[in-house]
C-alpha cells in the first residue's frame, strides 16, 4: 500500500463521512452511508475496523453505528498524524 493509495482513500471516506454528518434527507444519509461502506471495505479500512469489532457489512442496509464510527475517527487521527496505528 503507497501513501497516496491511503491517502486517497482516506480522502473519499473523509468527504463521505462529512456529507453523512450533514445530510438533511434520508436518501442524502442513504447515499453516503453506500460510500463509506465501499471505502471501509479496503483493506487496510477492514482490518482495522474488524481489530474493533465495527460492523462495517451493514452500514449500507442499517447506517453508522458508534463503533463504526470510532474506526473512522481513528482512520481521520491517523491521518491526521495525531496517532501512530498500523494498518
Amino acid at each position: 500500500m503507497s501513501k497516496d493509495e491511503w491517502k486517497n482513500h482516506y480522502e473519499l471516506l473523509r468527504q463521505a463521512y462529512i456529507y453523512y454528518l450533514h445530510a438533511i434527507k434520508q436518501k442524502e444519509k442513504d447515499e453516503a452511508c453506500v460510500k463509506i461502506q465501499r471505502e471501509l471495505e479496503w483493506a487496510p479500512f477492514e482490518e482495522l475496523c474488524f481489530k474493533h469489532s465495527a460492523p462495517i457489512y451493514g452500514i449500507r442496509k442499517y447506517g453508522l453505528d458508534c463503533v463504526s464510527e470510532k474506526c473512522i475517527d481513528l482512520i481521520d487521527k491517523r491521518a491526521k498524524g495525531e496517532i501512530k496505528y498500523e494498518l
